[in-house]
């Protein structure tokens, strides 16, 4: 019994949730056709219903068949603690087929924290009696199906025969009497057809070899539509596994939309009733059923029975989700007869020497007899959790510890661990093996089982791995990101490749599977999302991690405090910074005081009090504090209140000097000294001190006089007063004179910085990538100003895009598949507290991914001379490359430049020799140039008449007039009539008479 309370699946299209009429009877029918079909042939099995009560079982249910038997009925491969080994023999008394069944009155179940996935805590819950169900071979060899109790803390290793007593024993008689006297239910009949909706990935209404129904339980009337979304969800997230997404063609779904009585109430007697039509793969008419319960149970979330193919899930309490992400790790029990990967709770509460029956987990560490012994190189060293040699590498990872070992370090299985979601994981190459085999005999050994190759990534320090997300990293820090895989390649794959995807910003340097990268300076928390695709050559997976990177704080400031003193006597000394960056950060102190200086107080503090020593003449001393600043890590819906990190790379450390002197009176002038800001904002209120000022050695009264001409007030007499700024930015001297009661004087002055005040915000806008390529996942962020009003976000995107909509000022979303260039738009709606929220929105553009093809090849065609001054055609059709784009050079000629592929220049009025340049860019922004060379010759004598103007009124017969190349003659008055449009060749039938060509 699995659980997990995040609904976090990849999204895929299932329509045939609603319909019409026509569509309902289509649902009908296929239910009638799905409830006549019968597994192709296969030799006869035996199907049995057991009860079981405290440590007796019985059988109460028999049926005999042409079922597709699986071949994980070993109890090698058997997840199985407490429970019951069932043996089919033949009349010698020897194992011909077993099997071996959980006892159901020990459910255990799992919490799955509803954002990482990790598996949080787990508990036993005992029942009274179970039902369990087992299908195994029946042909002729079969004389006598055996059933004994199953206890793995004290049992020898299950294998061979068995020797005790068995509970229960039965001849093919009394087989084929309960067969006759109790038939199979619910093949044909027992269901009701209006109730079962067919839902196929191909959008198919047929029955495919491997089916899951999905029921509801705590679902009333007015919670079906709730009860479809939720069967929806489940849906997506199991496609949107490695594995069945592989054989999407072969897997199929009921949904059976039982209503219960009261909302959010279990139904379990009915409930139950309708998941008895499941059993082993093949058996009844479907294979797996899934339960989502409505409705809290004993507060803990409850997963998958493996014997039974039964999977329920439940919500951990009132107010979270449904655990639809667990699904996956349940079906890995379930279908698969995996064991739990993760060092959440004592296996059993024992570490004896029998080896586990599960194929994933081992007690051993020999490696010549670990199970997957045959995946590890016979040169690797065998990494642990102590130990790993490589990221992801195949190895021994602790479950619990010095007992139990699983052979990859995340999956599925693991739930959560090492930082990953469950869901997300991969399933490893052990568990990978055991699905195919477990699939292949059960759909046929011709199914093309092509499984893309589970991702790990990690970030490497020194020899150790820690996973991306699981710290913060300090921004200017280069990292090392290592990427590797836990499966095993398909039959004739290449070893496995990489491929990353990291923002340019992180300045990536790529080695296969390593990259490096440099954060850049963040002035706040910064989140870059980092992908690497891993293939080997006949499937493809990838793994995005989301880099948290730390703001740069920076820090300055300086020690206020006394600068001398007389020994024996305290001093006291104050950390005065001010930083930029970082959302109000706080500071931890660290001071050195030098030998001789005793009983300081406050060392972790801003402020240190000190007794200095007594020196014989006057001393200088070096004090100093390292000052490191602190911020708050972001919270998160799970931990909205995180721990606090220090920078130690944006610590400063401050300086001092304090000269100590003999303790004896001498006649000195005073010492003037002023504490207080280096910098204030514009019209902002403040306080300087001149407390620190002192008389050496003397305990004569001091006066006071501040000059603060361009402050409020001017001037002050104060020890400590209090100023305002001028409401102008600049620098401002502000100086203190010091008086002892025998008229000696002393004057210090200080430069104050006056920084405005005023924030000019920009305006509310979308910000993201303009252009990105076919399917990239990239982020977007909304900008807006005073964040105290804001209520909340909405998003939306054009169709295509995949996204999960967040309540959220960012978001990240997948592009669409695309084999064009097409445009999209993101838009996001701010709530605020008035009535309208507030649109912002960005278009986009969607490039395909760029094919391989030939370099780009520029080609000019055209004349070699031209006449100073005449038009010149040139031509670029002969250029080749995908989708070109052409850029001409002609200087000197008009235009000087063109990005059509036939320009047309008119040549300069000098003559000699010139150069044009053509550059062709192709799709893949690779380019090409090539250069034509053309003379330009002298200009010929002109042989036109004047230019023809057409506001001019031509009323002397014959004028001549030249346009476009010919010379005209008037024929009779005309005005504003262009002669290529009204001439004759003789007569006068029209304005104008044409005349021979003219060469202007």
């Amino acid at each position: 019994m699995r659980f997990a309370a995040k609904q976090f699946y990849l999204l895929k299209n299932f329509d045939l949730l609603t319909g019409t009429k026509d569509i309902e009877m289509n649902k009908i029918f296929s239910v009638l056709a799905l409830l006549l079909w019968m597994p192709i042939s296969h030799a006869q099995s035996v199907w049995l219903q057991l009860q079981s009560r405290h440590d007796t079982v019985e059988v109460v249910e028999v049926a005999i068949g042409d079922y597709r038997v699986p071949p994980a009925i070993s109890a090698e491969h058997a997840a199985v603690e407490r429970g019951w080994k069932v043996v089919a023999v033949d009349a010698q008394g020897n194992t011909l087929y077993s099997s071996t069944l959980d006892d159901s009155r020990y459910l255990r179940g799992e919490v799955f924290n509803e954002i990482t996935g990790e598996i949080r805590s787990v508990r036993e819950a005992p029942a009274v009696e179970g039902s369990e169900e087992v299908l195994l071979p029946y042909d002729s060899q079969v004389s006598r199906i055996r059933i004994y109790r199953i206890d793995l803390k004290t049992d020898e290793a299950l294998k061979g025969n068995v020797p005790r007593k068995p509970l229960v024993e039965l001849d093919r008689q009394a087989i084929e009497r309960l067969s006759k006297r109790a038939p199979l239910r619910g093949v044909l009949g027992d269901i009701d057809s209006d109730k079962v909706v067919m839902l196929n990935p191909d959008g198919s209404t047929q029955r495919k070899p491997l089916v899951f129904a999905i029921v509801g339980d705590g679902y009333a009337q007015e919670d079906m539509g709730t009860f479809r979304e939720d069967a929806q969800a489940a849906i997506d997230i199991i496609m949107g596994d490695t594995v069945f997404d592989a054989i999407k063609d072969k897997v199929g779904f009921l949904r059976y939309d039982h209503v219960s009585p009261v909302s959010g109430q279990p139904d379990t007697k009915n409930i139950e009733t309708i998941m008895r039509h499941s059993n082993q793969l093949g058996h009844g008419i479907y294979d797996v059923s899934i339960k989502l319960s409505r409705f809290t149970y004993h507060q803990i979330g409850v997963g998958g029975l493996a014997s039974t193919n039964k999977i329920y899930i439940f919500k951990p309490s009132a107010n979270t989700p449904l655990a639809i992400t667990s699904i996956p790790h349940e079906i890995g029990h379930a279908l698969f007869g995996l064991a739990d990967e993760y060092p959440s709770y004592d296996y059993g509460g024992y570490c004896s020497g029998n080896e586990p029956a599960t194929p994933n987990i081992t007690h051993q560490t020999d490696r010549a007899r670990i199970k997957w012994g045959d995946l590890i190189g016979a040169q690797t060293a065998v990494p642990t959790d102590e130990n790993a040699a490589e990221a992801g590498a195949i190895g021994l990872y602790t479950i619990h510890k010095d007992c139990l070992y699983n052979g990859v370090p995340q999956g599925v299985m693991g739930g959560g661990r090492y930082g990953v979601k469950s869901h997300d994981a991969g399933w490893g190459a052990i568990n990978e093996r055991q699905i195919r085999r477990v699939l292949h005999a059960y759909l046929g050994n011709d199914v093309p089982l092509i499984f893309a190759p589970s991702v790990v990534m990690k970030v490497k320090v020194g020899e150790k791995r820690e996973p991306i997300t699981s710290s913060f990293r300090d921004s200017r820090v280069p990292l090392i990101m290592e990427a590797g895989s836990t499966s095993v390649p398909n039959a004739g794959g290449t070893p496995f490749t990489y491929r990353w995807k990291i923002s340019a910003e992180l300045s990536p340097q790529v080695n296969g599977r390593y990259a490096q990268i440099l954060a850049p300076e963040a002035p706040h928390f910064m989140q870059y999302p980092v992908e690497v695709e891993v293939s080997d050559g006949k499937a493809t997976n990838a793994r995005a991690e989301m880099l948290k990177i730390l703001p740069t704080v920076r820090v300055k400031g300086q020690i206020t405090g006394a600068s001398s003193a007389v020994g024996g006597t305290w001093v006291d000394l104050t950390a005065d910074t001010s930083h930029e960056g970082g959302d109000n950060p706080e500071f931890q102190y660290n001071w050195s005081v030098p030998a001789g200086w005793t009983q300081p107080i406050g060392l972790t503090r801003s402020t240190l009090r000190v007794l200095a020593p007594t020196p014989t003449a006057s001393t200088p001393f070096a004090l100093s504090v390292r000052v490191t600043p602190v911020v708050n890590a972001p919270g998160t819906e799970n931990d909205p209140y995180p721990q606090k990190i220090s920078i130690p790379a944006d610590a400063v450390t401050l300086d001092t000097t304090v000269v100590v002197r003999r303790r004896q009176p001498v006649d000195i002038d005073p010492y003037a000294k002023i504490q207080g800001p280096l910098s204030i904002k514009s019209a902002q209120a403040f306080r300087l001190d001149g407390s620190g000022s002192e008389i050496p050695y003397s305990s004569a009264k001091m006066t006071y006089r501040w000059n603060a001409v361009d402050f409020e007030p001017s001037s002050s007499t104060e020890v400590a007063p209090e100023f305002k700024a001028p409401a102008k930015a600049g620098s401002y001297p502000v100086s203190l004179t010091v008086t002892n009661s025998e008229n000696r004087s002393n004057t210090v002055t200080r430069t104050l910085q006056v920084e405005s005040d005023e924030v000019t915000p920009g305006p509310d806008r979308l910000e993201g990538p303009q252009m990105l390529m076919s399917g990239e996942v990239v982020t977007f962020n909304a900008v807006v100003n005073n964040l105290q009003d804001v209520r909340g976000y909405s998003w939306s995107f054009s169709p295509g895009f995949v996204f999960q909509n967040v309540n959220a000022p960012n978001i990240v979303a997948k592009g669409p598949v695309v084999t064009q260039s097409t445009a999209g738009r993101v838009v996001v709606l701010v709530y605020r507290s008035g009535p309208n929220p507030t649109s912002l929105s960005k278009d986009v553009v969607i490039e395909p991914k760029p094919v391989d093809s030939p370099a780009p090849v520029a080609t000019i065609s055209g004349p070699a001379t031209v006449e100073a001054g005449k038009t010149l055609t040139l031509s670029g059709v002969g250029s080749s490359g995908d989708n070109l784009r052409y850029a001409w050079t002609a200087n000197e000629f008009s235009p000087a430049s063109s990005a059509g592929v036939g320009p047309i220049f008119t040549a300069p009025a000098t003559a000699g020799p010139r150069t044009i340049t053509l550059t062709v860019t192709a799709a893949d922004n690779r380019s090409a140039s090539a250069d034509h060379t053309v003379n330009v010759t002298a200009r010929q004598a002109s042989d036109c008449a004047p230019a023809w103007v057409a506001s001019k009124a031509y009323a002397t017969p014959n004028e001549r007039v030249s346009y476009d190349g010919y010379n005209y003659e008037v024929a009779h008055w005309t005005q504003n009539n262009r002669p290529d449009l009204n001439f004759v060749l003789s007569g006068a039938a029209k304005p104008w008479r044409r005349l021979s060509p003219c060469t202007p």
